[in-house]
């Protein structure tokens, strides 16, 4: 209906009421008026959510659950008590663009699932307008980026400079915080780490060996190789975990693992498919093997649903005392 360079598209597709549709419109045309002519925009009243909705804790701690992060005019503040990157997508329901956006948005959030130093969010500007003319929010979508480090709510966003796809959210996150900083393989110790994990198209599973067979050397440098292969393929629609050999034993039967550490498992769960990487447990190597497993060109076998997961301490490396052991 509206467009031009500096204002997005606003298109009502779907069945609203004249009011709303008339509040839209009339705030859309008085920004274009004020721009226009340097007029100050008068700040609205502050916005009453139609419903009372808890602030979300992965927002304010930073963790992140693979899912988009819903902010309203009360929660919006957990910005400001995390250190993470925050990407804020500022969006009308019935906008075209803003719909377009969605899935590879949520899409990028899935990708970067477990990695604490990036929060996904949005705002839905119809129920939340002060918030939203506060950002200078002139079309939808906008998305804006809070840095990365300590904010306070004087704090203002940049404008996120690329494309709106996955990948290109994905990239650009990795060049805000560094791509060894996005790439994350986190160690299941519950079975909400797997969930996590399966949220993406691919979850990888490297399964150790246990540290009676083992030493912190060979552990770390296990663990090394797929935080290298995972900061390799950070644009993929893949997500990592790790677990110690014998301590998932539900999950190596699932597997077939058969006491055959390091081993990598790649797990299709909306197709309930996994595949088993059969050579040697290296850099090149896994990466050959999420090629061909992108390609079609690995065999499969069926998986009936997710494993039982027995909770777990996490694992750390003990403090070096002889270096010979090492």
């Amino acid at each position: 209906m509206f467009y031009s360079e500096q204002y997005k598209e606003i298109e009502p597709k779907e069945p609203h009421s004249v009011e709303l549709i008339t509040r839209e419109l009339l705030q859309f045309i008085t920004s274009i008026v004020h721009q226009r002519n340097n007029i100050p925009v008068k700040p609205a009243k502050e916005d009453t959510p139609t419903h009372t909705e808890p602030a979300n804790p992965n927002a304010a701690t930073g963790a992140n659950d693979g899912t988009v992060v819903e902010y309203n005019s009360r929660s919006f503040k957990d910005i400001f008590n995390t250190e993470a990157l925050v990407i804020v997508s500022f969006t009308a329901p019935w906008c075209g663009h803003c719909k377009a956006l969605k899935p590879e948005y949520a899409k990028a959030a899935r990708m970067l699932a477990g990695n604490e130093n990036v929060i996904l969010g949005n705002v839905d500007c119809t129920a939340n307008q002060q918030l939203c003319g506060k950002y200078d929010v002139r079309g939808y979508p906008t998305i804006s980026v809070f840095p990365k480090g300590v904010k306070t709510p004087s704090t203002r966003p940049s404008a996120y400079p690329g494309a709106r796809t996955a990948e290109a959210i994905v990239s650009y996150v990795k060049s805000e915080i560094g791509q060894d900083a996005v790439a994350k393989v986190p160690q299941v110790t519950s079975f909400m780490d797997v969930v996590t994990c399966a949220k993406n198209s691919i979850c990888m599973v490297g399964v150790l060996p246990p540290m009676e067979d083992s030493s912190v050397k060979q552990r770390t440098e296990y663990l090394n190789t797929m935080k290298r292969a995972a900061a390799a393929v950070v644009d993929k629609p893949i997500s990592w975990i790790w677990v110690s050999g014998k301590e998932q034993r539900e999950m190596e039967k699932s597997f077939e693992i058969n006491g055959n550490y390091p081993t990598l498992i790649a797990v299709a769960t909306k197709k309930k498919m996994y595949s088993t990487m059969i050579q040697a447990f290296d850099y090149d190597n896994i990466l050959t093997f999420i090629d061909d497993i992108l390609r079609g060109r690995v065999s499969a076998s069926p998986i009936t649903d997710l494993p039982e997961i027995s909770r777990v301490e996490p694992w750390s490396p003990t403090p070096i005392e002889n270096k010979d052991e090492l």
